[in-house]
């Protein structure tokens, strides 16, 4: 976490929590560009001076919070390590929904995530998230295709990750425009198409 000063009390690691929840909502509703550190203070219930107290600025901030994201994130996929199916067709929509349920608990910060490409002040802070997802995946289809070189499984892994992330796009953009069906009609569509792309690349 980027943090100037770290808290050694619960108090302080409290407040501090505070305002990292506090930050992801407010950026995920107003976006980054438009929050500010005085609407954060007031969500988190603290002076403006508390933030930086323990953040240096506003990108300080947006960092943190895609650290605490991204722990919880890379949780999902431990998960599947660990319990995942080791059909391919199953896997990929294990692979799909818990990311598409982690994204709709976390949805504010989920959608800078997907679109941080259009957004480069966003992009560092994407960029460490997206290569720690990449190496779970990679582990993932490793344990389930040993019979693959460890270079395949991380071209798999980044091939999955990066349609993932397109369709889940996709998917909250048709929500939007039309529809809770429709998205669902995107994700059954999305792991008809992982699940083809898997079965067939993990295939020994």
């Amino acid at each position: 976490m980027t943090i100037r000063r770290v808290p050694t009390q619960a108090r302080g690691r409290e407040r501090v929590a505070a305002i990292v929840a506090a930050a992801e909502a407010v950026f995920g509703e107003a976006g980054y560009e438009t929050a500010t550190t005085n609407a954060i203070a007031a969500r988190a219930g603290v002076p403006v001076g508390s933030i930086y107290q323990y953040f240096a600025d506003k990108q300080a901030l947006l960092h943190a919070v895609a650290d605490d994201y991204a722990t919880e994130m890379l949780a999902v996929y431990d998960a599947l390590l660990m319990h995942g199916s080791q059909d391919p067709h199953i896997l990929a929509g294990e692979l799909l929904d818990g990311l598409a349920a982690f994204g709709s608990a976390r949805f504010g910060f989920t959608r800078i995530v997907l679109s941080a490409g259009a957004h480069p002040h966003l992009a560092g802070a994407v960029q460490v998230i997206s290569a720690q997802v990449a190496d779970k995946i990679t582990q993932i289809i490793a344990e389930r295709a040993p019979h693959l070189a460890p270079s395949a499984a991380h071209t798999i892994a980044q091939t999955v990750m990066t349609t993932k992330n397109a369709m889940l796009g996709l998917a909250i953009q048709t929500k939007e425009q039309t529809g809770y069906p429709a998205m669902e009609a995107v994700l059954h569509e999305t792991r008809l198409l992982l699940g083809a792309y898997l079965a067939a690349r993990m295939r020994g």
